[in-house]
């Protein structure tokens, strides 16, 4: 509930990134193409720095259903964000077999102040957490289809955050 609660408002407004991520998701969505004129690109030139496409497609998709404002921008990194926390528990669980140690991390990474901050903006790294987060589960599964299924979300994670490249 913390990361929607008031998220059009709080922070009071939208950074420049953010700004970026939703004049292009809003741009992709009536043009097909980004402020420069590029149809569908994989980068977005943003301020003169390149932003992967992941968050901007999905931005994109919120801005459709509900209108180009603060919250549709704010809102793939809450829902992301919300459903990462979920995710860990599912994670530790199936690493460790303890489910008092996979609620107390489900716990722990729901009052982790710096995803609720970071749930609470328009942010890439908290969309590729999910997305690594998702691979790890996927590939902890042990069939066949959850390893192919944990590579493409690997790979939406190396295409969502730059640092989830060498990670992933």
């Amino acid at each position: 509930m913390l990361r929607f609660w008031e998220l059009g408002k709080i922070p009071p407004s939208l950074d420049w990134d953010e700004v970026s991520m939703g004049y292009n998701a809003y741009s992709i969505l009536k043009t097909g193409r980004d402020e420069f004129g590029k149809r569908w690109p994989l980068y977005f030139r943003a301020l003169d720095d390149d932003k992967l496409p992941v968050y901007t497609y999905l931005t994109a998709g919120s801005i459709a259903v509900f209108g180009y404002n603060d919250w549709a921008v704010r809102l793939p990194s809450a829902l992301f964000g919300t459903l990462t926390v979920g995710l860990v528990g599912v994670m530790i669980y199936w690493l460790f077999a303890d489910r008092f140690l996979a609620l107390a991390g489900v716990a722990m990474m729901a009052i982790l102040p710096w995803h609720i901050q970071f749930s609470r903006m328009a942010s890439e790294v908290n969309v590729g957490l999910f997305w690594l987060t998702l691979g790890v589960v996927l590939w902890s599964a042990g069939w066949r289809r959850g390893h192919i299924l944990a590579g493409v979300s690997w790979g939406l994670a190396s295409y969502t955050y730059l640092a989830f490249r060498l990670v992933a």
